[in-house]
């Protein structure tokens, strides 16, 4: 039910990886909508979000990345996922 919620209204979704690699992000931040996907099991799932943002090293958002093209995120890449506000600005905040 959330995840429905989330995709009907739309929902920033900041999503923490687990590649301890330098060259690549250890965050991520999308826009989870009516275009994106995850699984509705239990188990855990895969994630593709429609639209992708370039953070900051505290999450802040810095720009939407274009042509936006969305991302798929592998599951065994997950360490934690957040949904905040849906305003972008208040990422940081929403994370206390």
């Amino acid at each position: 039910m959330l995840l429905q919620r989330a995709a009907a209204a739309g929902a920033w979704v900041l999503v923490h990886l687990k590649s301890g690699d330098p060259a690549y992000p250890r965050m991520v931040l999308g826009k989870f909508g009516q275009h994106s996907a995850i699984g509705q099991t239990p188990a855990e799932h895969d994630l593709f979000l429609q639209e992708l943002w370039s953070v900051d090293d505290l999450g802040n958002p810095i720009a939407r990345v274009d042509p936006s093209r969305g991302m798929w995120v592998a599951k065994a890449e997950i360490a934690e996922i957040y949904f905040l506000d849906d305003d972008a600005t208040r990422v940081s905040a929403s994370l206390g």
